[in-house]
Parts: structure tokens; C-alpha cells; sequence
């Protein structure tokens, strides 16, 4: 019975570690558009859909394979034997697919501001663009494996640009304080 519980148990720890990163990204668009509402509902709605889709494919799962090590564990064999039924990557779909959903509200926002910034020829790179940026950097790091250096880059980058921001607003000040 151990044997069976093992790879669920393994399956739904990578699913929360996934989730959780998959609940950041949804503030992050929800952010980059200004706090929609709409945006809000359907991000939550289908991420709530991939979460149930998820977690039907891992019940699906867990009797297949229950089904197919019932004879195998009889076996005098040390630990559990390394028995797949061949569907356990259909569990990762729902997350895929929700995980697309919000690339292309990243990339959608993304191509709007910088046309708009084209348009008006703006040269500087403002803190909004830049979690625009980064949001989509995120999208194209190998199965999430990079988050962490994405996020520090992110860090890093706010913090550049709001030392260049205080600094220019500094040089400003200073500049009507000697007219």
C-alpha cells in the first residue's frame, strides 16, 4: 500500500510548488492590468479548472496504478517497484494550458505598451514595462527551474530602476532649487 500512496504523494507536492508559482503569476498579470476585476475572474476560474483537471487525472492515475503494481508488490523485492502507467504526463496538461493562457496576457500587454511607447517615443524603461518584461521572461525558463533567478533578477531590476527614478527626480529638484 505504500508503494501506491508514493507517487500521488510526489505528484501533488510538485502540483503545490507548481500552484503556488502559478498564484504569483496571477497577481502579476492582474497587476499588469490595472487591477481588472474580469482578468481576476477568469485567471481564478481556470485556474481553479486546472486545478480540478489536475487532480482528476491523479485520481485516474492512482487507480491505473494501483491496478498494475497489485501484482508486482507480492514480489520479494526491496522498495517499491517503478511501475507507470503511461498517462502520467496528462496530468501536467491542465497546468500547460492555463500556464499559455497567462503567457498570452503577458505578451499581450507587453506588444500594446511598447507600441504605445514607440508611438510616443519614449526611451526609458519604467517599472511597469520591466514586470512586463520579466513577466514573460518567466514563460520561457525551462519547467520553472530558473524562478528563482528570474525573481532576483526581477528584484534587482525594481530596485535599479527605482534608484534611477530617485536619482533623476534628485537632479530635477536640485536644478529648480538653483533657479
Amino acid at each position: 500500500m505504500k508503494c501506491v500512496v508514493m507517487d500521488p504523494v510526489t505528484r501533488l507536492a510538485g502540483g503545490i510548488a507548481l500552484w503556488s508559482i502559478e498564484i504569483i503569476m496571477q497577481l502579476r498579470v492582474y497587476a499588469l492590468y490595472q487591477c481588472s476585476r474580469t482578468v481576476a475572474i477568469v485567471n481564478g476560474g481556470l485556474f481553479l479548472c486546472s486545478i480540478a483537471g489536475f487532480a482528476w487525472v491523479l485520481i485516474h492515475n492512482t487507480e491505473a496504478h494501483f491496478a498494475l503494481i497489485a501484482n508486482v508488490v507480492e514480489l520479494p523485492l526491496p522498495g517499491c517497484p517503478s511501475i507507470h502507467s503511461g498517462l502520467e504526463w496528462l496530468q501536467w496538461i491542465p497546468a500547460t494550458a492555463f500556464e499559455i493562457l497567462l503567457f498570452g496576457f503577458a505578451l499581450f500587454k507587453t506588444l500594446s505598451s511598447s507600441r504605445e511607447r514607440s508611438l510616443l517615443g519614449i526611451k526609458t524603461v519604467s517599472l511597469y514595462e520591466l514586470v512586463v518584461r520579466d513577466n514573460l521572461l518567466y514563460f520561457f525558463t525551462p519547467f520553472h527551474a530558473a524562478m528563482g533567478i528570474l525573481t532576483t533578477r526581477m528584484l534587482l531590476n525594481i530596485h535599479k530602476a527605482v534608484t534611477e527614478e530617485v536619482n533623476s527626480s534628485l537632479v530635477v529638484q536640485k536644478m529648480w532649487a538653483t533657479s
